[in-house]
């Protein structure tokens, strides 16, 4: 990163980030003095802390959402069909997870991203 951006990362407080996200439309964000968590829904969010520098954080999506759901019981039903059964509860669930992860990524990505492009806004 940029030693520019950096000096005007240490600058910026967490509460002067938060109240910059606030005024940009995200309504989700919850925190204390050491870090903050910006959601955009609760499969979409990271963690940002200020130490040294901006560090924005992905985290994973949560376990059940919607798309581990489809993507397991869709499994389950295609397994049960066609392989009778091979892939068993617990090969579909990971399944499940491992497509909800990737389809989730870009998503978490670019919220990342654009909480870096709000926080360097003067």
């Amino acid at each position: 990163m940029n030693s520019i951006l950096d000096d005007n990362m240490t600058s910026l407080t967490l509460v002067q980030l938060r109240q910059k996200l606030l005024d940009n439309g995200f309504l989700r964000t919850y925190g204390d003095d050491r870090e903050l968590t910006v959601e955009k829904s609760d499969d979409i969010k990271v963690k940002v802390t200020l130490s040294p520098g901006l560090n924005v954080q992905t985290k994973t999506p949560t376990l059940g959402n919607p798309v581990q759901i489809f993507v397991t019981i869709a499994t389950l039903i295609c397994s049960w069909v066609f392989a009778g059964g091979a892939i068993g509860i617990i090969g579909a669930v990971l399944l499940g997870w491992g497509i909800s992860y990737f389809y989730y990524r870009s998503k978490i990505n670019n919220l990342a991203d654009e909480v870096r492009r709000i926080a360097q806004q003067q």
